[in-house]
């Protein structure tokens, strides 16, 4: 009862639609977590709590298969107006190179490109599957960063040597980490800190990673998603310059303001921000390997509720969800979860329309 009176209200503001109307949106995709099943066991003799959380468990780069089994499983599903299921992966532009950062003792990057060229045979296609999903419309990115780790934090424990820290490193992972370090930076929060001066240098990396997004996609970004916390309202100008219309968002989002102060802020669909940015609002949840939960019954009643509303579904996941690297009975489930949730959508509202972020935000907006 308390989740269908929260998912009631914040369907109330922004604007409606008669179309039913059904986008994904879905995190940390070209994020390199966990190298391989012997890192994670290498990490776990090293001290490492690899069993914390799923993501800590299963979380991997995509690979070839992983993209080519998602692929299968979007592309069968289709709408009223004959179009694929679709994917909005909030994707990473880079990723620690981490022969270069032990050698010079500094953070690195390499592009995501780069990233799945240079590890190995299972990933050889998955930067094309990429470009094969955006040109075909099924697959199509928005911003979720340049990299999805705290700049700061990971120059500070490389050059203490902390030893945790650099088990990871040296396992070719950044994952399962102690999250004590500050009380406000978490290791993968790539926009959190603890003095608000610092937001002048998460700008350069901020728009660097836009300026990588368009050379390495051929578009630029239109939507950014911050990395693990909401970012501060100082970088929507960096963000607004680079092409970046709106803001996807929590319902309550609690921006740091500096030496542990928040500011909640209640956000909904088209709501306008700082210098102008429009809010997108993630009103569904759909995570098949968090629970034993009947996913597709939960999220059926959350688009429910938004089509009764007349509100789009706006649907949050994440990759874990539909990673089979680690372990392939993880994949397994995600994508079985998946098919029968998009299968149960089409046949409860035939007339629905399946859309990626950019495009929903377009037939609200423009």
């Amino acid at each position: 009862m308390k989740e269908e009176i929260l998912a009631f209200f914040k369907n109330i503001p922004g604007p409606t639609s008669s179309k039913k109307m059904v986008a994904f949106a879905v995190d940390d995709y070209g994020n390199v977590r966990i190298h391989s099943k012997a890192s994670r066991e290498k990490m776990r003799i090293g001290g490492l709590d690899v069993n914390r959380s799923r993501f800590d468990q299963y979380d991997s780069l995509e690979t070839t298969e992983d993209l080519q089994m998602l692929f299968e499983v979007l592309y069968k599903v289709k709408d009223a107006k004959n179009k694929s299921a679709i994917f909005t992966p909030y994707a990473n532009m880079a990723n620690i190179d981490f022969d270069k950062s032990l050698h010079d003792g500094r953070y690195i990057y390499k592009t995501v490109k780069d990233t799945f060229n240079d590890l190995g045979s299972e990933y050889d296609d998955s930067f094309r599957l990429w470009k094969d999903g955006i040109n075909e419309g099924f697959f199509v990115p928005q911003y979720h960063g340049r990299e999805h780790l705290n700049v700061r934090l990971f120059n500070e424990l490389l050059d203490k040597k902390d030893p945790l820290f650099m088990t990871c490193l040296l396992n070719q992972s950044y994952s399962a980490l102690p999250v004590d370090y500050y009380e406000n930076i978490h290791y993968n929060e790539t926009y959190s800190f603890e003095e608000i001066s610092e937001n002048k240098t998460l700008t350069l990396g901020l728009t660097e990673g836009l300026d990588l997004f368009e050379k390495q996609l051929g578009y630029c970004a239109t939507i950014f998603n911050a990395p693990g916390a909401p970012h501060h309202h100082i970088l929507n100008g960096a963000l607004k310059n680079s092409g970046v219309r709106f803001l996807d968002t929590p319902a309550i989002r609690l921006e740091h303001q500096g030496q542990g102060k928040y500011k909640r802020e209640f956000c909904f669909t088209g709501k306008v921000g700082k210098v102008g940015l429009k809010y997108l609002n993630r009103n569904c949840v759909f995570e098949p390997t968090l629970d034993n939960r009947d996913w597709v019954s939960f999220t059926m009643n959350q688009i429910s509720m938004a089509f009764i509303l007349g509100k789009p579904a706006i649907i949050s996941s994440h990759r874990v969800n539909f990673c089979g690297h680690i372990d392939v009975k993880n994949r397994i489930t995600g994508l079985k979860v998946l098919q029968e949730l998009l299968t149960a959508i089409t046949k409860k509202w035939p007339e629905v329309e399946f859309k990626s972020m950019d495009e929903l935000a377009k037939e609200l907006f423009d």
